[in-house]
């Protein structure tokens, strides 16, 4: 038989959206898999079809390898609605209202792989905000305080000396040995965010802490925020990211105990309840690596859909449709948990680090490199000479990189280019004039100045890629998300991604920036590779070409009765 393009890719949807892998035995046919398939069927201009293969089996065919289930392709932009709700409603003052809305927010921004502290309103930054607000809030408990140290590694910051304070040893100064409890030995949150917070530093947790919290424990698994105040899946939640922190091993009986408490709260539509709910328990499973869609219901509801359907039309998520306010908080633990985030940080790469990429088009293999800045920000032209490049300029003008130039009589040029997010950009100021920022990504791009508007490069990539290591985005430099932001930490994703390598000068071939390993063709197609080539639409169907001329017949017979055909 052959293969559908338009069949096909449905039907991967649909595997993706049971949580299958159609690269596992049981999808294999004939020594293939659904996805060999419909790669097979992609042409030298880029269709993906048979003999009737269009742009519509070809949107059909991406929908399939994208290796998500349809309605999962939306949330990018969910997202990106929710993100510019948040930032639209920052203060002059760089933050958001108190310092605990602000840590919401920072949480939030670097789980999408933003720096948080390139945010900035009025040149005030969130760090701005909590360092010109901090004595107040370093009187309140320890989980505040471990809250603070969280939000403090998120931006970049050292909690251990902010703002003229050591948030670590005022936190532990909240110890009390004699209880084995941080605050008050009651209460779950005071000992889950300061095991959180001291977790994050790498500083030891006391063992009398994690021993309190184990015993806060209720028979059916969960835990109270502090006694008589109820048992919640939000703080069951919370209770297992702090237990992991301590290194209790997924398998304790204690994290097995929650894990099935919430299990028995959650509703039928697969939610608990409302969104910061739902969103803390997603967290927990974050951190425990489980997907969400093993936690579908017996009516086959996702938490994850179930999540966003609390989302209002400008972005911003309500607790409860109950209560149908803006809702800072229930917004950002939305997109900490839509971005696999969890309490459990640890501090990012501290080097500044900027992306390069040389692409010579045609004449040799795109080049990426990562360099570390020494300033805040720096030219385009100071980048390219970091980057240990062979570089020939004469009045300003890039002549050549690494030797790629434009041939004697010909229209090539290097053209200047940046990486917003989700496209590129063309320079319009000269390399020597631009500002690079950390967690920015430059481009040189070797094309002809008889084409216009200039093609930008075909290459798309992200800081991290480029460095083997997390790079937080400059959100100056990179305002959009993009489908490899939100998606890029699932695994079990069947899209091939490259291994990351350590930060070092490489020069890799092109096919290393593919998301999918394209499979080699060669001038004779075996037998099973012939299963695969053609059609569409495995006829082509003439009956909506038949229906169009009939209608056209009826309407030129009423025209030509109505205005033309005048009465005897």
């Amino acid at each position: 038989s052959t293969t559908n393009a338009n069949t096909t890719g449905m039907i991967l949807q649909a595997i993706s959206a049971i949580g299958e892998n159609p690269l596992d035995e049981t999808w294999r046919k004939y020594d293939a898999d659904p996805l060999q398939a419909l790669l097979a069927l992609q042409k030298e201009d880029g269709m993906i079809g048979g003999e009737y293969g269009n742009a519509y089996s070809t949107a059909e065919a991406l929908l399939g390898l994208s290796g998500q289930p349809l309605y999962a392709l939306g949330y990018v932009k969910r997202a990106s609605n929710a993100f510019d709700y948040i930032i639209e409603n920052q203060g002059l003052d760089g933050g958001w209202g108190s310092i605990g809305q602000t840590i919401d927010v920072i949480l939030a921004l670097q789980a999408a792989g933003w720096d948080p502290d390139s945010i900035i309103n009025n040149e005030k930054s969130p760090s701005d905000f909590i360092a010109e607000n901090l004595d107040s809030y370093l009187e309140n408990g320890p989980d505040a305080l471990g809250k603070l140290i969280l939000g403090l590694v998120a931006s970049g910051e050292n909690p251990k000396n902010f703002a003229g304070n050591n948030i670590v040893e005022t936190l532990l100064e909240t110890y009390d040995p004699n209880i084995n409890a941080f605050g008050d030995a009651d209460n779950t949150w005071h000992q889950a965010l300061a095991i959180l917070g001291l977790s994050a530093v790498g500083e030891e947790i006391p063992e009398g802490a994690v021993n309190t919290l184990i015993s806060l424990q209720a028979e059916n698994g969960g835990w109270e925020y502090a006694t008589g105040t109820g048992i919640w899946p939000d703080n069951t939640a919370l209770a297992i990211q702090a237990l992991l922190a301590a290194d209790i091993q997924p398998n304790n009986p204690a994290i097995q105990n929650g894990l099935s408490f919430i299990a028995q709260m959650q509703s039928e539509d697969g939610s608990w309840g409302d969104s910061s709910t739902t969103a803390f328990v997603l967290m927990a499973l974050n951190a425990l690596g489980e997907s969400s869609s093993e936690w579908k219901t017996e009516k086959n509801l996702n938490p994850l859909p179930d999540l966003l359907s609390y989302q209002k039309s400008n972005g911003a998520f309500v607790y409860s449709w109950d209560y149908p306010d803006d809702n800072l908080m229930a917004t950002t633990a939305s997109l900490l948990a839509l971005f696999k985030g969890n309490y459990l940080l640890s501090p990012p790469e501290s080097t500044p680090y900027a992306g390069l990429i040389v692409d010579p088009n045609e004449q040799g293999d795109i080049i990426k490199r990562c360099i570390a800045l020494d300033e805040d920000s720096v030219s385009g032209m100071t980048l390219l000479d970091s980057s240990g490049l062979t570089v020939d300029s004469e009045g300003g003008f890039i002549n050549a990189i690494e030797g790629f130039k434009n041939p004697k009589n010909g229209t090539l040029y290097w053209s200047y280019w940046y990486w917003d997010g989700r496209e590129w950009q063309f320079y319009e100021t000269g390399a020597a004039q631009s500002n690079v920022f950390p967690g920015s990504i430059q481009a040189w791009y070797l094309t002809s100045w008889e084409e216009f508007p200039s093609k930008p490069p075909a290459y798309e990539t992200n800081i991290s890629e480029i460095c083997g290591t997390d790079v937080l985005k400059n959100y100056q430099a990179q305002t959009y998300l993009n489908y490899g932001d939100l998606f890029k930490s699932q695994e079990g994703n069947f899209i091939q991604q490259d291994t990351p390598q350590p930060p070092q000068i490489t020069e890799p071939s092109p096919t290393e920036s593919l998301v999918i390993e394209t499979l080699e063709t060669t001038g004779e197609q075996t037998q099973n590779e012939t299963r695969f080539e053609d059609e569409e639409a495995e006829q082509f169907n003439p009956l909506p070409l038949v229906i169009i001329a009939a209608f056209g017949i009826l309407l030129a017979v009423f025209i030509y009765f109505k205005y033309i055909r005048k009465p005897a």
